[in-house]
């Protein structure tokens, strides 16, 4: 955690997609919830959650610490939702060019 707090620049920006998967962001996107379905990513949340939570950790004593995980778990899993919802939308667009060619 601290070698990202201190190299904040290169962390903002992504450093674990290749080339290919940066040029095809969405496919990444699809792969993810093939194998990870909306249900599983949130008992994976929760466990985390409870983790923070429950820990000895002297990082998560402080209340207001305990107050940032529990929100930053709820905003990832709306995130996740909003991810699936464009993905889904996307393959509809997908299916509906293969369905119906564009008009010359």
């Amino acid at each position: 955690m601290y070698c990202i707090e201190q190299n904040k620049d290169f962390f903002d920006r992504p450093v674990r997609l290749s080339l290919e998967e940066r040029n095809d962001a969405m496919n990444v996107i699809g792969c993810f919830f093939s194998s990870m379905p909306l249900s599983d990513i949130r008992i994976q949340l929760q466990r985390l959650l409870y983790a923070a939570l429950t820990t000895s950790d002297e990082h998560f004593s402080d209340a207001s610490e305990r107050k940032n995980i529990h929100w930053f778990i709820n905003e990832t899993e709306s995130f996740f939702e909003a991810a699936l919802l464009l993905y889904e939308a996307y393959e509809q667009r997908e299916l509906l060019k293969i369905v119906k060619p564009a008009r010359p």
